[in-house]
């Protein structure tokens, strides 16, 4: 795709994107999206919706829409816009801005997700302000007519919000996040759209490290988050699992093996028909058992 920094994204089998950044920045070049209708045989460039909206993720709800999250950091204070698209991509109508007023209420959104089963639910996360963080949840329950959004002290991420990873969400709209508590990256989730969050469970990671995101099944019997420990030599990962819908997380006894300066494990995906669980670095593909 020639893009340098990539973040996959299968929607369907045969819809993806390939999302191109190292920050979530409107004004960088590198912020760039590349879309595939055929499986990955011909990649194309996707427009954004106006020259200073970039492109941050994709998310299809229950019944197949797609929707998508742009942030424009070149206005001051910044804006966020949640767009939803019934033609694959080809077409975008705007569902929701979300604009700063101030260095404290710039909504860096990164983040998309959907409820499994509940074509209704979408939510955005991301941080709030660039300074004394919140972390920010913009939530729908009637498929975009109406938007809430909560904000939270209790995670936050520092000063490099691109460490707040995918959100997960359950069948019973539990959002779970990786966050930065101050002492490490943390699991945490939020019964009520991100209005209050729980601490779960800490990735045994420092300040110097990455929580990678979430994988599992479509209800949520087993979802695993997997982190890395850039402050151990060699790095080292983390894999935690969680049986109860998000509750309790206990270590995976198949950890992922270490990483070294030259081979990163920085993915991780689970089949729930073959019940078997994948991670992914620069080189290649593992199958954990």
């Amino acid at each position: 795709t020639g893009l340098s920094t990539l973040r996959p994204i299968a929607i369907t089998a045969s819809l993806w994107f390939a999302i191109g950044w190292t920050d979530p920045d409107a004004s960088q070049a590198s912020s760039a999206v590349q879309r595939t209708k055929d499986g990955g045989t011909i990649w194309a460039t996707l427009a954004r919706p106006s020259p200073d909206d970039a492109w941050q993720d994709f998310c299809a709800d229950a019944a197949g829409r797609l929707w998508g999250l742009t942030l424009d950091k070149v206005t001051t204070n910044y804006i966020a816009k949640i767009f939803y698209s019934d033609d694959e991509g080809d077409n975008w109508t705007l569902a929701k801005t979300i604009a700063g007023s101030s260095a404290a209420t710039r909504p860096i959104y990164t983040y998309l997700c959907a409820h499994p089963t509940n074509q209704n639910k979408v939510w955005a996360i991301g941080i709030v302000g660039t300074s004394g963080q919140l972390l920010g949840a913009v939530a729908t329950i009637d498929r975009g007519t109406t938007w809430t959004t909560n904000t939270s002290a209790t995670v936050c991420n520092a000063t490099n919000y691109t460490n707040g990873q995918r959100v997960w969400v359950t069948p019973n709209s539990r959002l779970c996040f990786i966050g930065h508590s101050g002492t490490g990256k943390d699991i945490y989730t939020s019964d009520d759209n991100g209005a209050t969050w729980t601490k779960r469970q800490n990735l045994a990671i420092l300040s110097g490290g990455y929580g990678v995101g979430f994988t599992g099944d479509r209800f949520s019997t087993q979802i695993y988050a997997m982190g890395i420990d850039i402050n151990a030599t060699p790095d080292d990962n983390w894999i935690y699992r969680s049986v109860d819908g998000g509750a309790l997380w206990t270590a995976f006894t198949n950890a992922a093996p270490s990483s070294s300066s030259t081979e990163k494990y920085y993915g991780i995906v689970y089949d729930d028909v073959l019940d078997a669980l994948y991670i992914s670095s620069t080189t290649r593909v593992l199958q954990l058992t």
